[in-house]
């Protein structure tokens, strides 16, 4: 069971999330190749690319002894750095005028990471739930059947969390709620916000 609980962490991983909901959300939203090549840049960049090469950065250091990051103290690191990068993000989607729901989720991303940060202060949160259950709350307002498969794969990411004692329930529940309310809130009234600002 743990090897199948590994597989799907490892897989399952917050940038997958973030590759997933972006490049889905481009494709979704634009149609001159340029503007979709750009977006893509900036949003991969931030959310895939600059958060992994950080984090491997720190594991070579030793500054995160392992790929769980289970001391939660070592993690505020790579919040601090993923929120800077988030907003940096979302100010050049601005610039680039991206479609309301791509900066918006890019908001999300800075805002919540943001909010996790604190919470990570005091209480262990678990990150990957946190994204799964992000995303899942995402495509509700998007595609009800790609909801679904992520809804599945939300559950699995919670179970192999566990399973791992990388995290208890109550932190897993807690990345459930927070990350699905959150989401949900954050996108609502950040689009709403970003289409008065256009």
């Amino acid at each position: 069971m743990n090897k199948a609980a590994r597989l799907i962490s490892t897989v399952f991983l917050p940038p997958t999330f973030s590759l997933f909901n972006f490049v889905f959300l481009n494709f979704y939203f634009l149609q001159n190749d340029f503007d979709l090549f750009l977006n893509l840049v900036i949003t991969i960049t931030a959310t895939v690319i600059l958060p992994i090469i950080y984090f491997v950065l720190q594991r070579r250091r030793g500054i995160i002894l392992d790929n769980d990051a289970v001391i939660k103290e070592q993690r505020n690191g790579t919040y601090l750095f993923t929120i800077i990068i988030f907003f940096i993000a979302a100010i050049l989607l601005l610039l680039n005028l991206a479609p309301a729901f791509v900066t918006a989720l890019m908001l999300c991303y800075a805002v919540n990471t943001t909010l996790v940060y604190f919470v990570n202060a005091i209480y262990k949160i678990s990150i990957h739930t946190f994204t799964a259950a992000g995303s899942f709350a995402l495509f509700t307002l998007i595609s009800p059947i790609l909801s679904l498969v992520l809804f599945i794969i939300l559950m699995l990411v919670m179970w192999s969390r566990i399973q791992l004692k990388v995290h208890t329930a109550g932190q897993v529940a807690l990345g459930l709620v927070c990350g699905i309310s959150l989401t949900l809130i954050g996108m609502k009234y950040f689009v709403i916000i970003l289409e008065l600002w256009n």
